[in-house]
């Protein structure tokens, strides 16, 4: 008999561990960890929009109130939601008004983790004022979906900045900026820039100096 209670009670100190484990990881909520952008490109804002939550109540997805339904495709089945970015981030534009988190980039900085998030869907936009580099607008999905056992859990979630016209350096290999060349002398140049990051299912993988 003693042996089956202390059976019992290790039992049920797994189930509380587990129990508080499980607890933990949904207070924690998701991130969104933003990287790959120019350096001291101007000042660089990154801001993030929620698009789309999870209603708990209801079992379901829910886009946000301000979000035009037509951006928007949410399945009968609540698997995957179906978001036009781009389109999203051109109707806003730099606009503040329905954003859930912002950061400046400091100097030398690529990019910013924002913590703390719900599961959901995010847009990711970074505008550069005084800097050369334009970026696409990203897509964060602080949610998993396993087709097989149809469960839903918060994840991080990693984009890259996409951006065009970035700022190329170009400096003679010895150091000088300028100086004198002599017809038929060859030369060697020093060429600094901010390669791209490329999707998985990115179709144009090119990247030209």
């Amino acid at each position: 008999m003693k042996k089956i209670k202390k059976i019992l009670a290790v039992l049920m100190a797994m189930a509380m561990v587990l129990g508080l484990g499980m607890t933990a990881f949904a207070d924690e909520g998701a991130s969104i960890i933003v990287s790959g952008i120019t350096p001291n490109d101007g000042t660089t804002t990154i801001r993030v929009y929620k698009v789309v939550d999870w209603d708990d109540a209801q079992n379901k997805w829910e886009k946000e109130s301000w979000v035009n339904e037509s951006f928007v495709t949410i399945p009968d089945d609540n698997t995957d939601v179906d978001i036009k970015w781009q389109d999203l981030a051109d109707s806003i534009g730099t606009s503040e008004a329905n954003m859930v988190a912002d950061y400046e980039l400091q100097a030398n900085e690529t990019g910013h983790t924002f913590s703390g998030l719900d599961m959901g869907a995010y847009l990711v936009t970074v505008s550069s004022v005084g800097g050369e580099t334009v970026y696409s607008a990203m897509g964060a999905k602080t949610y998993g979906y396993d087709a097989e056992n149809h469960l839903i859990a918060p994840i991080d979630a990693k984009v890259y900045a996409k951006g065009s016209n970035y700022p190329l350096d170009k400096t003679f290999s010895d150091g000088y900026i300028d100086k004198v060349v002599g017809l038929g002398e060859k030369v060697k140049f020093d060429i600094t820039t901010t390669f791209p990051s490329f999707g998985i299912n990115s179709k144009d993988k090119t990247f030209s100096i």
